[in-house]
């Protein structure tokens, strides 16, 4: 199944508008790293997150932008893994392939979601010091980016 991925719970790895293609496990079972499709009931949507961690009566995911792991995941929930993702029509193997075990180790510990919590803190700066003090050929646009005063194209 193709479908296109919306939301940031899955940056770095995974953006919104990426096109994913979700597979049947064919018998084999999830492993630390994957990223997974399953159903959310409580939301009636589908969600894909990381493998993080395997438990006797469930699966702990969770994306690699989120603060908190899903709630424990039943094998009869899990709709697929994720096997390729595409982003502007280029095939993308950043966290699917070799290091998705570490990615699961480091997603565990948050280190995604702080280093995406603190550039989001380092454009806001950037802009307010911007918009305080612009440069004399720059301003900022209602879309919020920053154009020439002049018209001049860079």
């Amino acid at each position: 199944m193709r479908m296109t991925a919306y939301g940031e719970s899955m940056i770095p790895f995974l953006r919104s508008g990426d096109v994913v293609t979700i597979s049947p496990f064919n018998g084999r079972p999830p492993q630390i790293g994957d990223i997974l499709a399953f159903e959310k009931t409580a939301a009636n949507k589908l969600v894909i997150h990381r493998l993080i961690r395997k438990c006797e009566y469930g699966y702990a995911l969770k994306g690699d932008n989120c603060r908190q792991s899903d709630e424990m995941v039943s094998k009869f929930h899990l709709q697929g893994v994720v096997t390729h993702i595409e982003r502007n029509n280029k095939q993308r193997n950043l966290g699917i392939g070799k290091a998705k075990r570490w990615i699961a180790a480091l997603s565990q510990i948050n280190l995604f979601y702080c280093v995406h919590g603190c550039l989001q803190i380092a454009i806001k700066f950037v802009k307010l010091v911007l918009g305080i003090f612009p440069p004399r050929n720059l301003r900022f646009t209602k879309n919020e980016r920053l154009e020439r005063r002049d018209g001049k194209k860079d």
